[in-house]
């Protein structure tokens, strides 16, 4: 039995780092620290890793590294690998890359609680907080001399040719050169009658250009809208955020016709208030996994045992709670860090996320 993932096969991940392009199928893989990188996005596909990842599929072997997928298959049953649309080419990978998932850099409105300086270039105000409590300093200052993303690549092989493009940042509707290289696209005929945009997104950044640019296209774009919180919650992980206008702005992108998603990742910051969100806005998940004081397992024992106690729980929660191991150092870890950012932001954290301080 063969094993297929489309993404395998016809996609690109474009992630840019300080010593090239990560060597991975999509940006779900489970990958350690050291993972391979090339220095142009021409070398992925042709990589040993890549070549091994595909042998192994070919052989029916889930490969170790695609375990959300397989996690995802067994408790949803569905994932990445196993929803593609119709309309895309069912070849494999010939040299054409179909699917294009784009990450050019770290320009950013926001400066998440979670987020780093090198996916959001606004965390650079607070870097003083990042040095403290998280990893890689040497790499977070040296971020201004890697190489700028590769665009000239982009721009060569996606006229004409790409299906479905994704997008995330950063904040790509905050940065003028992916507007730019849409804008590029709407000149092609093939590109405005098969191109499928795809644009994560911040939810705040919405503005009228974007529309403009986007009616241009005969496919529907879909915006993946991250939401982390109801209220204020959201506004405390996601700051300078605000949920009114991300409210509005999703009536307003979904009064376009686009489609609309969202995305939750579940943390110490939002345990708690997981279920009002799935409610609210009925947004997929995942769980964040670094830095590692800032998981849900840095939460106190209580607090998970009161969310274990919700009725009509989804079957991810629940899984999740069965795999809660509680960890002390996180959660002194996650105290000091939230103590240091009220104190830098003004944000007050016992009071917008009071699990956080059981």
């Amino acid at each position: 039995m063969t094993l297929d993932c489309w993404y395998l096969h016809h996609g690109i991940y474009m992630d840019n780092t300080k010593t090239g392009y990560r060597v991975l199928p999509c940006c779900q893989y489970n990958h350690v620290e050291d993972f391979e990188t090339v220095e142009s996005p021409a070398g992925i596909h042709e990589h040993e890793f890549m070549k091994q990842i595909k042998d192994e599929f070919s052989k029916g072997i889930k490969h170790e590294g695609c375990r959300l997928c397989w996690e995802n298959e067994r408790v949803l049953g569905y994932s990445k690998r196993t929803r593609t649309d119709d309309y895309l080419e069912k070849e494999k990978y010939n040299g054409i890359h179909q699917n294009w998932d784009l990450r050019p850099g770290n320009v950013c409105n926001l400066k998440c609680v979670m987020c780093q300086p090198t996916l959001s270039s606004k965390w650079y105000e607070d870097i003083d907080i990042w040095e403290k409590h998280r990893e890689q300093h040497d790499q977070i200052k040296k971020i201004k001399e890697w190489k700028p993303f590769d665009w000239e690549y982009v721009y060569k092989h996606t006229p004409n040719n790409a299906y479905k493009i994704y997008i995330a940042g950063g904040e790509p509707l905050y940065d003028k050169k992916v507007y730019q290289f849409i804008e590029y696209l709407s000149t092609f005929e093939w590109n405005i009658e098969y191109t499928n945009f795809l644009i994560n997104t911040n939810g705040i950044s919405y503005t009228e250009k974007w529309n403009n640019v986007f009616k241009k296209f005969k496919r529907t774009p879909s915006f993946i809208i991250s939401v982390d919180g109801t209220e204020e919650v959201d506004n405390y992980i996601r700051f300078p955020s605000d949920y009114n206008t991300k409210k509005k702005q999703t009536r307003y992108i979904k009064k376009q016709g686009f489609n609309t998603d969202f995305n939750l990742t579940i943390s110490a910051l939002n345990f708690p208030n997981t279920l009002k969100i799935l409610k609210t806005w009925k947004a997929g998940c995942n769980t964040l996994e670094h830095p590692y004081f800032l998981h849900y397992n840095s939460l106190k024992p209580d607090v998970i045992n009161r969310v274990k106690k919700t009725k009509n729980k989804p079957a991810y929660i629940n899984n999740l709670i069965k795999q809660y191991q509680y960890n002390e150092d996180g959660n002194r870890r996650l105290k000091s860090y939230l103590k240091d950012l009220d104190a830098k932001r003004g944000t007050n954290s016992m009071i917008s996320l009071p699990w956080c301080w059981v």
